[in-house]
């Protein structure tokens, strides 16, 4: 099971600055235009957006990456004065969804479980965020809750099979899910989507090395342990080739509501 990357316009930017002027294959040239190196149904449809909004570029872009920029949206990617075109609104919009939910009361916590890489629970972003398992006396070499697990006082490790659940630069693809999903409402760096005060993020490493590998029977085990342990999200940000009858089931089989790649 490998960890799928998908590059899109900043993959095109970071090689266009890696290439210099080299040429690049405009895979994704417009509307009505083949967006991807291979026969897709909906390729007509991947870039049919107006490009109508602004978007301020960094004095020190390179002719590169205005090429990349104009190969993706099929248009000239800057104007004069260096302003790259895009649509105005085209996000996530939520800003209002943040009005909403802190306006209603009575909120209740919710533990997300992240079954990726390790998470940097150490992060000043990411600290306030983790999920704490109050059953167990850190680092004393007890099982105290009685789950089968030593010390997972944040998760557990299943790829080394440990309660370490962050080993070093391995776990960049975690740590940064873990961001998406919670990070700190504090006017610094990125801020996550989900108010760290009420979701707490169940770190449930599962995929290991600089490729982020894993086994599918590691994944099952990490997922009935999010649901033993009272996660209600389960995010898997990773995929597979291989169909798997148990990992079918075993999802199936949970009430957890499960957030896929796709």
């Amino acid at each position: 099971m490998k960890k799928k990357l998908f590059r899109g316009l900043a993959a095109a930017l970071c090689a266009a600055m890696m290439a210099g002027s080299a040429a690049l294959p405009a895979y994704a040239a417009g509307p009505s235009r083949e967006s991807v190196p291979y026969t897709d149904s909906y390729a007509s449809y991947q870039w049919a957006f107006l490009n109508t909004g602004e978007l301020r570029l960094v004095p020190s872009h390179t002719a590169a990456v205005d090429a990349a920029i104009g190969a993706i949206t099929g248009s000239p990617a800057l104007s004069a004065d260096g302003t790259v075109r895009s649509l105005e609104g085209i996000d996530m919009n939520i800003v209002p969804a943040w009005k909403k939910y802190d306006a209603k009361s009575g909120k209740r916590q919710v533990i997300v479980a992240l079954i990726d890489t390790g998470v940097d629970i150490t992060h000043p972003e990411l600290s306030g965020s983790i999920w704490t398992n109050t059953g167990e006396i850190p680092g004393d070499g007890i099982d105290n809750d009685g789950n089968g697990y030593i010390d997972d006082v944040y998760g557990w490790n299943f790829y080394d099979n440990n309660a370490q659940v962050f080993t070093g630069t391995d776990d960049n693809h975690g740590t940064h899910s873990a961001g998406t999903i919670a990070a700190a409402r504090n006017g610094v760096g990125t801020v996550g989507i989900c108010d760290p005060a009420y979701v707490k993020i169940m770190v449930i490493k599962t995929l290991g090395t600089s490729s982020g590998v894993g086994t599918v029977s590691n994944v099952v085990k990490a997922i009935r342990y999010a649901q033993a342990n009272g996660a209600s999200i389960c995010n898997l940000s990773f995929g597979t080739m291989k169909y798997s009858e148990e990992l079918y089931q075993t999802i199936k089989d949970s009430g957890m509501l499960f957030i896929v790649a796709a």
